[in-house]
């Protein structure tokens, strides 16, 4: 049995559904857990509910996230902001021991992209957060923007130092493609994390399911949720400018963040609501994850993945293979890797409407072909499923004794 602490900066969206699927997974290995989070008392109702008998292993602590200050000028300000943090965390994990009378076997950060400077030496970094600890880094870019990055050992001079600290057992990402030269650059342990999603029954009474069945009338329905700009939305418009409306339904759905937008887009977005195509249906709020998501998801025909510009992995594919449903996806980085490996379906240039609708037009054959990857879904499935992220934490949590 292991005491283990998680650090999660928000329960905003999928960070709340992976930290309690984390906590749910070290419980039942037998360890004791101690989550620190912003709005602790939701999560610690939600797992006193799902394993009643191990409410005296596990502990939801609220903390106010401290994010570093930013020096633009000022590498040196940077790093020691960074220091900074990490300290302010490590006072908080000392409180835990103070408090519960034990000793932490290992700190995993839910998002350690958050942790990262430059100028960290990693002997100081020990000094000053002196616990094992590892996390899982979500967006690596640089791994997939800057290719010589993985042929480069990292230095403490470097975006990644951090986890040159002997402290750092080791670290989890998303994207197969580049753990062995992650591994090589940080001299580390790279560990494969699957991207799991859940997979309740969809609730086929919930409202808005019904609602965009009937308005679609039996269309192919193409969607999406979340309606952020780097998921293509603006791609997924010019698409359905283009698609026949006798034969396609577009579902425009979820948290439309129009704040990010730059004018250009933000405009085209809200003049094409305004016109109301018969063929498209807004809900722009939010939807509850479970079985209200995946009602919705289920509605999908062909799920919309064409992000812009977006080099990690996505836990709509892992839906979309448990759902079995083809996915209209860009063609570069994770996603592209993915679809093309696994035959999950159409992968096209991101940002370019023309290749989207000839991708739509190569699945909507293979839909009425049933021409589908069952072999490759299970495969999928599988490879991120929870069974698997039970073996990688048990691999992570190994490195401790060591």
């Amino acid at each position: 049995m292991k005491h283990i602490v998680l650090i999660e900066f928000t329960l905003v969206g999928h960070h709340y559904a992976f930290l309690q699927m984390f906590s749910e997974i070290l419980l039942k290995q037998g360890h004791k857990v101690y989550a620190l989070v912003p709005g602790a008392a939701k999560l610690g109702d939600a797992m006193r509910q799902l394993m009643p008998e191990k409410k005296d292993d596990f502990h939801a602590i609220d903390f106010k996230y401290e994010p570093r200050k930013q020096f633009p000028d000022s590498p040196i300000k940077n790093s020691i902001s960074n220091l900074k943090k990490w300290h302010f965390e490590k006072q908080l994990v000392r409180g835990i021991e103070k408090q519960h009378g034990v000793k932490i076997d290992l700190v995993f950060y839910n998002w350690v992209d958050y942790q990262f400077s430059r100028y960290v030496p990693g002997f100081i970094l020990d000094m000053v957060f002196p616990y094992k600890w590892s996390g899982l880094y979500f967006h690596p870019y640089h791994l997939r923007l800057e290719p010589q990055s993985l042929v480069t050992k990292a230095n403490w001079r470097d975006y990644d130092s951090v986890f040159l600290a002997n402290n750092c057992v080791a670290v989890t990402i998303h994207d197969t493609a580049i753990v062995d030269g992650f591994s090589r650059r940080i001299g580390k342990h790279v560990i494969h994390f699957p991207e799991t999603a859940t997979d309740t029954p969809p609730d086929y009474e919930y409202p808005l399911y019904k609602e965009l069945m009937e308005k679609a009338a039996g269309r192919i329905i193409v969607g999406m949720v979340g309606c952020e700009i780097h998921k293509g939305t603006i791609t997924m418009l010019r698409v359905a400018k283009l698609a026949d409306p006798k034969k396609y339904f577009f579902a425009f759905l979820g948290v439309n963040q129009l704040f990010a937008y730059d004018e250009a887009s933000k405009k085209e977005l809200e003049d094409f609501v305004a016109s109301a195509p018969e063929n498209c249906f807004f809900k722009f709020e939010s939807i509850p994850e479970g079985g209200a998501y995946n009602a919705i998801f289920c509605a999908f025909d062909i799920p919309f993945l064409v992000y812009n510009n977006f080099i990690s992995s996505s836990n709509r594919l892992t839906k979309a293979a448990i759902f079995k449903r083809l996915v209209l996806a860009s063609d570069n980085y994770c996603v592209g890797d993915d679809v093309r490996k696994f035959n999950l379906g159409e992968a096209v240039k991101p940002m370019d409407a023309e290749a989207a609708f000839e991708g739509l037009k190569k699945l909507t054959a293979r839909i009425e072909a049933k021409d589908y990857p069952y072999e490759q879904w299970d495969t999928y499935c599988k490879l991120n499923s929870n069974e698997i992220l039970d073996v990688r934490f048990r691999e992570v949590i190994s490195l401790t004794d060591k």
